[in-house]
This record gives C-alpha cells, sequence and structure tokens, in this order.
C-alpha cells in the first residue's frame, strides 16, 4: 500500500495539470492483482483521478492545423537482442495502421525508429512518416533485468514535443523526442 500512495504522490502533480491521459496496465502490475484480487493500477488511477486504459489505447491529438494519431501499448514478449524489439514494435504497429507515434513498454530498451508508409490524402495517395518507440525502462541491472538476461539499457523514458503544421511556410507536422535519464 505505502508504494501505490507514493506512485500517486509522485504522479499526482502531473495529472492535475492535465499532462498524463490515462494509464496502460502492463504484466507488472497484474501480479499483484493475482494474488490480491485488487488492481494496483485501478487504485493508482483512482488516486489520480485519470483512465485505467488497459493494455492498449488509441488517441487523437489535435493541434492547431494538425492532428496526430497516436498507438500505445504495453506489448509482450520481444526476445533479447534489438533486431527482435524492433520486429515486435513495427508488428504491434500493424494493429493501427493511421498511426503517426507507435509507442511500446514491456521490452525494457531505449529504442526508436521512423518508417515510411503509403496513405491517401487529399490529392491522393502520399508518403507518411511514422514514428515507432519502445517507451524506455526503469528497471537496472542486477534486478529484475539482470535476472532474465536483459542487455542493460539506460534507464529512463522519452520526452516527446509535437508540432503542428506551418501552411504559410508549408511545412509537415513535427515530432521531436528527447530521452531522459
Amino acid at each position: 500500500a505505502d508504494q501505490l500512495e507514493e506512485a500517486i504522490a509522485v504522479f499526482k502533480p502531473l495529472a492535475d495539470a492535465g499532462l498524463i491521459l490515462g494509464s496502460i496496465t502492463g504484466n507488472h502490475d497484474k501480479r499483484p492483482s493475482i494474488d490480491s484480487g485488487i488492481s494496483a493500477m485501478r487504485y493508482i488511477c483512482r488516486g489520480l483521478n485519470i483512465e485505467d486504459v488497459g493494455t492498449s489505447v488509441i488517441v487523437q491529438v489535435s493541434l492547431p492545423d494538425s492532428t496526430w494519431n497516436i498507438f500505445a501499448a504495453h506489448g509482450a514478449g520481444g526476445g533479447g537482442t534489438y533486431a527482435s524489439k524492433a520486429g515486435k514494435l513495427e508488428k504491434l504497429s500493424l494493429l493501427c495502421p493511421l498511426a503517426d507515434l507507435i509507442l511500446v513498454g514491456h521490452v525494457h530498451s531505449e529504442l526508436n525508429f521512423s518508417a515510411q508508409t503509403f496513405r491517401p490524402n487529399n490529392s491522393g495517395v502520399g508518403v507518411h512518416l511514422r514514428h515507432h518507440y519502445v517507451t524506455g525502462s526503469f528497471q537496472n541491472w542486477g534486478s529484475y533485468a539482470q535476472e532474465h538476461s536483459m542487455i542493460p539499457n539506460r534507464t529512463g523514458s522519452w520526452l516527446f514535443t509535437l508540432t503542428c503544421r506551418d501552411k504559410d511556410k508549408n511545412t509537415p507536422k513535427k515530432l521531436s523526442a528527447e530521452f531522459i535519464d
């Protein structure tokens, strides 16, 4: 219970500022639920007054002159190499082919790539850039990561800045990402 209250205290200022849209449930938060019958994630979400969206969610963020379609999922599997983790991320992105930004957790890595696809637009079909990110990890080597023979990784997560189109300069929307340790 103390850890749950601590999590609420840490994230409460962000939730109160409207900076947390919801929470995705993963395999680690499900373990206490199995043992106790109480959902730790649901308890935290209630304390933050945010939605527990389950294991995946599609969010549409509207900015002046542009919209971002974001698909986020906890994910599963992934393997021990970056190639297998990237493949899992790419495969997961097929669930939401119109997403601009695809986010996945579970694999405890700092990994990202962009890929172009074709998408219908007002003038026919155009090339569309999709951004894929593994959201990071907070598992230090010497703990769960070492027990499961994971590649040692930098701990932290991504900070994203979404920008809208500048119609006067004919510039497309842009994504900036910074990994925060």
